[in-house]
């Protein structure tokens, strides 16, 4: 028994080294070189074979692809249709390859009868076969590996490339037409060995594809195909359950690209929301969005301004196909080829543009698009950017383009209320975009339409916060310097008045004099102060640092300026720790003082048993809120609306300012200022105000 085992070992490893060899790589294709290779398959595949059908084994999905970038339900319904395909009909393997950008095919689903190859002895044909090949090894599930292109010459022979073509089944009674030119000529004879140890007789590809919409008009869009092995000729028959069955995988597909379609959309919404401060960031996401989410080559949008002008405000190009630093240098080269010298640069806005109605820009792509309303493609990536890039670089263009791989560019405009606001602009490495594809880019114009829109909407919000804040400091500033004013004033016309009847006294003169040095000096001092203050009114602007605020330090300190003395009808209710809010201390101890100084008034103007109740807590985790709450005599119904008015008061010689300034200025830290009262029952007065994470600088100036 020692000798023909160790016989079965030489002859493996004299095999081994014979299909290792260099000699057998090159003339594998010669006769009789082919003969013996093909031999030594099949001798080793029918070896596999009877091994299989001895064992019975029966593993479910032995050897498939897993995941490879496609969506868990689709690849279920793919990995299903294969099984099904050799499980319930007989044949001897199934593959499902899916149309992808680049004119792709890579296989995303196979199956083979584990009865007859189990995944290792396949695993092992594809080791063998890969010493055939100087390039990288030969993996069937692997979609990297397993593809093919529509549109290269050196794919023509491919039958997944006859089927695409043909627009209908093809049969091929080589199972190596399902793999050229992945798998070299030089394999031909190894893969006939394969063949005809699995007992192959026929394989098909059978292309399938879904109806699109666009415009109004229908067309069937190339999806993919299915191949099919079997040991028997394939009939009409089989020809018909096959294409039943590629509808099925049509829908699959379709539902995938819709779950695609919506959570692209909603992560692209998600990031439009979070940079709302900014138009150029939102539209940095959708150019992003556009290669990262979609899978083209590059992508731009340029919006439509006010001088009739597109400057490109956004451009992303696929970091895997090349790099910024080598962009720049594109743009150095094709601006040394400017016969003006003048630089060029995609990423300046102030560079990067062209305008609707100049004739010297009718060419461009853009321009064309605004113009019909409509998307429009080309063939030429130079379109894009003439006349921006001088005539004189057409090939440089052009040479750039074959270097990406780029087949064809489109130019979508994107409108808001039927105004034009701007065009999106991709580029693919397929032969061209399908209709499916214009609709999502349709739909990438819409959000970024939507998107700049609720920027400018989230911009006039912030202005008008601005405003408020700015409003509420001078109302604060003119209320305080009016108080002011008012103290000066009373000051200096008591002395003069003392002055007056002095003078008119029959006093001894210097004693009048002592008096009068006296009485004159604070005149004077009060005098300058007014002037000092006239100088604020007229340049009341200045830079207001907002700084870390403690409300129920706030709150307290203005109850002491209105009830020094505690008061058994004061009701206080201070929640411990709450967070700081930025803001001027100052100006909030005046609010508080003057809402509570109203509730003080309006309990007194009552009369009867009164309460006041004053409470601080956490509305939610960003906003504190403070609660003022008398039991009053309230306001009237036909006052409640004019209560923050400027100018409007019930009181005598009030100047009316103090809810006005209060409500500008709460909303302007982004609160707000609720006022709720019941005629001769009582008034609550709600304050809320955002926690912030840090201060900022407010300048007014």
């Amino acid at each position: 028994m020692a000798a023909p085992t160790k016989l079965k070992e030489y002859i493996k490893k004299i095999t081994k080294s014979f299909l290792n060899s260099v000699f057998v790589k090159f003339f594998a294709h010669v006769p009789p070189i082919s003969w013996v290779v093909y031999g030594i398959f099949l001798f080793l595949g029918k070896r596999h074979v009877k091994k299989n059908i001895a064992i019975q084994r029966a593993e479910h999905l032995d050897y498939t692809v897993t995941g490879n970038g496609t969506r868990a339900d689709l690849q279920a319904t793919l990995d299903r249709i294969v099984y099904d395909l050799v499980y319930a009909l007989g044949y001897v393997g199934a593959i499902v390859a899916t149309y992808e950008q680049g004119d792709v095919l890579p296989v995303r689903a196979v199956y083979v009868d584990p009865k007859l190859a189990s995944s290792e002895q396949i695993q092992f044909w594809e080791q063998q076969i890969s010493q055939f090949t100087r390039e990288q090894p030969i993996r069937l599930a692997d979609p990297t590996v397993a593809r093919v292109y529509l549109h290269r010459p050196e794919y023509q022979n491919n039958l997944s490339v006859k089927a695409s073509d043909a627009g209908e089944p093809v049969i091929s009674t080589e199972l190596f037409d399902l793999f050229t030119p992945v798998i070299p000529n030089s394999t031909r004879s190894a893969i006939r060995g394969i063949q005809d140890a699995l007992k192959i007789t026929q394989v098909i590809a059978v292309p399938f594809f879904l109806n699109t919409t666009s415009n109004g008009k229908t067309e069937q869009e190339y999806v993919g195909n299915l191949f099919a092995a079997s040991r028997s000729k394939i009939t009409e028959a089989d020809k018909l359950i096959l294409t039943t069955l590629t509808r099925h995988i049509a829908a699959a597909i379709l539902s995938e690209r819709r779950h695609l379609h919506v959570e692209i959309m909603q992560k692209l919404i998600l990031d439009m929301h979070s940079n709302l401060a900014s138009e150029e960031k939102i539209l940095a996401a959708i150019a992003q969005g556009i290669v990262t989410e979609l899978g083209y080559a590059g992508a731009m949008v340029a919006t439509y301004e006010a001088d009739d002008a597109l400057p490109v405000r956004a451009i992303y190009v696929d970091p895997n196909l090349v790099s910024g630093e080598q962009i720049d240098k594109w743009e150095d080269q094709v601006s040394q080829l400017s016969l003006l010298g003048m630089p060029i640069s995609l990423r300046n806005p102030l560079i990067a543009r062209v305008y609707v109605r100049d004739n010297k820009y009718k060419d461009n792509l853009g321009v064309r698009a605004a113009k019909a309303k409509e998307p429009v493609t080309s063939t030429k990536l130079f379109e894009l950017f003439t006349p921006v890039i001088p005539e004189v670089a057409y090939y440089a263009v052009e040479g750039i383009q074959d270097s990406l791989g780029i087949k064809q560019v489109i130019s979508v405009p994107f409108f808001l209320d039927q105004q034009f606001v701007g065009n999106l602009f991709a580029a693919t490495q397929s032969q061209k975009f399908s209709s499916w594809e214009i609709e999502v880019l349709r739909t990438f114009g819409h959000q970024a339409a939507a998107g700049l829109r609720n920027a400018a909407l989230f911009r006039q919000s912030e202005d008008r916060r601005a405003a408020a804040e700015i409003l509420g400091r001078m109302a604060f500033s003119a209320s305080a310097s009016v108080h002011a004013f008012r103290g000066h004033i009373g000051v200096v016309r008591g002395n003069l008045q003392i002055l007056k009847n002095l003078d008119a006294s029959d006093r001894d003169p210097e004693q009048r004099r002592a008096l009068m040095e006296k009485l004159i000096p604070p005149v004077i001092t009060r005098l300058n102060d007014i002037a000092d203050l006239l100088e604020k009114l007229q340049s009341p602007w200045t830079l207001t640092i907002r700084e870390p605020v403690d409300i129920n330090g706030c709150l307290r300190h203005a109850l002491g300026k209105v009830i020094p003395i505690p008061e058994n009808w004061l009701h206080l209710s201070f929640v411990d720790n709450l967070s700081s809010v930025y803001a001027s201390q100052e100006i909030l101890v005046e609010i508080f003082r003057n809402v509570i100084k109203n509730s003080v008034e309006a309990l007194a103007e009552k009369g009867g048993q009164r309460h006041l109740w004053i409470e601080s807590c956490m509305r939610d985790s960003s906003t504190i809120e403070i609660n003022i709450r008398d039991n009053g005599i309230g306001v009237k119904p036909e006052n409640i609306g004019k209560v923050f008015e400027i100018k409007w008061t019930t009181k005598p010689g009030a100047l009316g300012m103090g809810l006005f300034w209060a409500r500008d200025y709460i909303e302007g830290l982004g609160g707000s200022v609720k006022l709720e009262s019941i005629w001769k029952e009582g008034t609550t007065c709600s304050i809320r105000i955002p926690v912030h994470s840090e201060g900022k600088s407010l300048p007014i100036k």
